[in-house]
């Protein structure tokens, strides 16, 4: 019997513009392997916001996940071999610049 290991492959930080209005993409990745990425809102931003993963055919994978400032998310794995993905964010409550790292 074989088992596999869930292994994060991004490993991104960055500072993106993120609206309560729409969903707006953050980073993707074309994953080989399985991938959990955890994601920090990194403590000083301006609120909590809410993730989400979607793959090339815009179908959401996995569930949205909310993210306080200075705490971080583990997402629910992404298949290997499953083609692009894209990590989303929404503002909850301020739309404005968040320091997001995925690992």
């Amino acid at each position: 019997m074989q088992s596999s290991t869930v292994q994060p492959r991004v490993n991104w930080t960055g500072v993106a513009y993120v609206s309560k209005a729409y969903w707006c993409n953050i980073t993707s990745s074309n994953n080989l392997f399985p991938d959990s990425p955890l994601v920090t809102n990194h403590a000083g931003n301006p609120g909590e916001i809410k993730v989400r993963i979607i793959n090339e055919d815009g179908k959401q994978v996995g569930e949205t996940k909310t993210v306080k400032a200075g705490k971080s998310v583990r997402m629910d794995q992404i298949p290997a071999a499953s083609g692009t993905y894209t990590l989303q964010a929404k503002a909850t409550k301020t739309n404005g610049n968040y320091t997001i790292t995925i690992d």
